[in-house]
């Protein structure tokens, strides 16, 4: 983004016009990178120019720094680690007896122990286990007393033998104390936090004192392991205690459900009998039963009206082969089969009087009458059985329906019976099941461990974690060099002055025609611009005059006016310097002083105020050049600028002047006139108008932006005619800082350049 401003009236016989910086305006659409990046470089600058005070803002506050590091108390932080959930070894003493690991109870569990670990109850363990009631760092009743107040009342208490506050007779604390020991142990010296997601835990814990650090450490861990030992110890206790009253009942229980079942079945005679312990009434039914029901089907398959001979049939043999199942039979039908087989191959062979067909056909035949009589022979055994098997079923029945008879009486004994055994078998079952628990827990308290282990026991630092010395001279180093950069950015925006050619042109318009360096105050200017006009100083100065004599294109100015807006801008000693160099040069030149209020030409010269513009100008028929004066020493021509009196102030402004300027322009190259400063004296501005060109003088580093603005302004409106700026008494090496390509100011190059042409 590029920035134009907007100008001031024009200036009489020239197009340049003034800005004001702010009433600038953005030009939209520009690329604003290369400014961004000036802006950068402009801020580095600053601060380099300010880089003393930044480096003594540094210092100080390393110093602060490292003496607040050294007055706070040091802290010496022990670290103890506790694992917890750890998976426990149980012996289970029957069957092989082996040993199972029982696994942790999950992540959650080391989130859970940090309050145990933070619990009060432990705090006091822990307090009592470390005296630390007699530590002056937990009782601040022991703590030293310092004041005169505290002094007297420790001289009260040993004579009236008052006990300390806190402190009982028998030399323990008051619960007071303790809860407030207790507090500061939980709240400021000990830190539990688990590591991560896994089940270890790391205890901290932050003293004065390296050595009590590790014993706070190591005792709040070992207090929590012991603890939990006790827990486990306890439990286990009363588990065991449990298990064996509980046994003793059941043991009792089942003997008396025990006897009361076998004095039931004696009292009623319901015995048992075989491997399946059934009643015996019940197993004689269920075996005549089995047997009425075997002889029922022994006698309805052997029944003579179900045997079928069938007159030697076919048929008749098989049905009989069937139900007997003989083998002979079986065997003889095979036979049959074959021979029938064979007789049938023969006859598709041969003819029926053929002899192996009629032998083939008596094989048959002897074959069918061997059936017949095995199957008569069967068929008299089964009717003979048939008869024995009705005898016996009709005996079985008998007995059947008399034991049956028995048996509903038996059944009403048995229902109670069962509800005696019942209530047997469940004591019996509930005094098994205890005993194999009680085997499982019975000595397992001299086996099983806490499930917690002090993996890591904290050792007494050797060095101390707060405070970190080189951390906090490191942040004091940080904060110095940031309020150095903030005085140093304050310290450039409270200057209001001008400090280099682009500030000045940026807001004014008017280039900037020389820079004169400053020669210190040991040495006189206007003697040295004639001891060493090639020095640097004469450079910036034939310099001034050429920027002066190339204003305007068609000739050079013959009558120039020299100002500023304030005294002490170094205007004198810059226009004697510039008039002797050029009358040194071989220049006819013609100095005339002004400044009325305070003349300082005579001064630079050596020379007495006397008859000088004021006498020609309050005598209109004088001549000007019999008050004009001449330098030995460079050939300079001058006008004092006489004994003026306030009332007479107005006739420097006249007709008379334009005239004595006319005059004299025939006989000099060049006039100079040495005016008072702008805001001082208001002739100036008539001045300005009658002089071909206005050189504005600016003393760098010095003048403030709105005395500047406001003289120019002045002029502006008093239509004067500008021919540029001239930076006075410029710092040689400072100036490099406050610009991007800085002027050389090396006599070597026997050059004194400005930033960009002029315009």
């Amino acid at each position: 983004m590029i920035f134009t401003s907007t100008s001031l009236p024009s200036v009489p016989g020239g197009s340049r016009e003034l800005a004001h910086r702010d009433q600038l305006v953005a030009v939209p659409g520009v690329d604003n990178r290369a400014e961004e990046h000036q802006d950068f470089i402009a801020l580095l600058r600053k601060l380099w120019r300010q880089r003393w005070l930044i480096l003594a803002s540094i210092v100080l506050a390393a110093i602060a720094a490292a003496v607040i590091a050294t007055a706070l108390p040091r802290h010496y932080v022990a670290n103890a680690r506790v694992m917890v959930g750890i998976p426990q070894p149980r012996f289970y003493p029957g069957d092989n007896g082996s040993t199972v690991q029982v696994a942790s109870s999950g992540s959650d569990q080391a989130q859970s122990e940090t309050y145990v670990l933070q619990s009060r109850q432990l705090a006091k363990q822990v307090v009592d286990k470390l005296h630390l009631s007699a530590n002056p760092d937990f009782n601040g009743d022991l703590a030293p007393s310092t004041g005169p107040l505290s002094q007297l009342l420790s001289r009260l208490r040993s004579v009236m033998g008052a006990m300390a506050p806190g402190t009982t007779v028998s030399g323990k604390v008051d619960d007071q104390t303790e809860n407030r020991m207790i507090d500061q142990l939980l709240d400021s010296t000990i830190t539990v936090s688990p590591l991560g997601r896994s089940n270890v835990i790391d205890i901290e814990a932050d003293t004065t004192n390296p050595d009590l650090s590790a014993l706070i450490a190591n005792a709040v861990a070992s207090s929590y392991i012991d603890q939990k030992k006790s827990n486990e110890s306890h439990a286990s206790s009363r588990l065991e205690a449990y298990f064996k009253d509980r046994i003793a009942n059941l043991r009792e229980a089942v003997q008396q459900s025990d006897q009361a079942v076998e004095t039931y079945r004696r009292e009623n005679g319901l015995y048992r009998v075989g491997t399946n312990n059934q009643d015996m009434t019940a197993q004689t039914l269920g075996m005549l039963n089995a047997q009425v029901t075997q002889g029922a089907g022994a006698a309805g398959g052997l029944s003579e009206g179900g045997i079928s001979l069938g007159a030697g049939s076919a048929g008749g043999a098989d049905t009989l082969s069937a139900a007997l199942g003989s083998p002979l039979i079986q065997g003889l039908k095979e036979q049959q089969a074959g021979a029938a087989r064979h007789l049938a191959e023969l006859r598709s062979t041969y003819g029926p009087n053929y002899p192996r067909v009629r032998d083939a056909e008596a094989e048959l035949e002897s074959i069918d009458g061997k059936i017949s009589a095995e199957i008569g022979r069967a068929a008299a055994g089964a009717r003979r059985r048939a008869r024995a098997a009705e005898e016996h079923y009709a005996a079985l029945t008998r007995r059947f329906e008399k034991t049956k008879s028995q048996m509903g009486s038996v059944n009403q004994k048995t229902i109670h019976l069962l509800a005696l055994e019942r209530d047997a078998a469940i004591n019996g079952k509930l005094l098994e099941d205890m005993l194999s628990r009680a085997k499982q827990v019975m000595g397992q308290q001299d086996i099983r461990q806490p499930d917690a282990e002090l993996i890591s026991q904290a050792a007494a630092p050797l060095w101390p974690t707060y405070p970190q010395r080189m951390l906090i001279l490191l942040l004091g180093m940080v904060v110095g060099t940031l309020g150095g950069s903030m005085a140093a950015l304050l310290r450039e925006g409270a200057d209001l002055t001008f400090r280099n050619a682009e500030q000045i042109e940026a807001a004014t318009g008017l280039p900037v025609m020389s820079l004169i360096p400053n020669l210190g105050s040991t040495r006189s200017p206007t003697a040295a611009i004639l001891r060493d006009p090639l020095s640097l100083y004469g450079e910036s100065l034939r310099r001034l005059y050429i920027m002066l004599a190339m204003s305007e294109a068609a000739k050079s100015p013959k009558t120039v006016l020299f100002c500023s807006a304030v005294p002490g801008e170094a205007k004198s000693v810059t226009v004697v310097s510039m008039c002797r160099l050029l009358a040194n040069a071989g220049k006819r030149v013609l100095l005339i002083d002004c400044d009325w209020r305070s003349p300082s030409v005579h001064k630079l010269l050596q020379r007495p105020n006397t008859d000088g513009l004021e006498a020609i100008l309050a005598d209109t028929n004088a001549d000007p050049l019999d008050v004009v004066s001449r330098d030995p020493h460079s050939g300079l021509d001058f006008i004092t600028a006489g004994r003026w009196s306030p009332h007479r102030s107005h006739i420097l402004t006249g007709q008379r002047m334009r005239e004595i300027l006319s005059a004299l322009s025939d006989y000099y190259d060049l006039i100079v006139l040495d005016s008072p400063p702008i805001l001082v004296g208001a002739e100036v501005l008539p001045l300005a108008s009658v002089v071909d060109k206005v050189v504005f003088l600016v003393r760098w580093g010095h003048t403030r932006r709105s005395a500047v603005m406001d003289a120019i302004r002045q002029l502006v409106e008093a239509r004067a005619d500008f021919a540029g700026l001239a930076f006075s008494r410029v710092d040689a090496k400072r100036y490099r800082q406050y610009t991007y390509t800085p002027a050389n100011f090396s006599y070597g190059s026997a050059v004194f350049r400005r930033i960009g042409p002029p315009a």
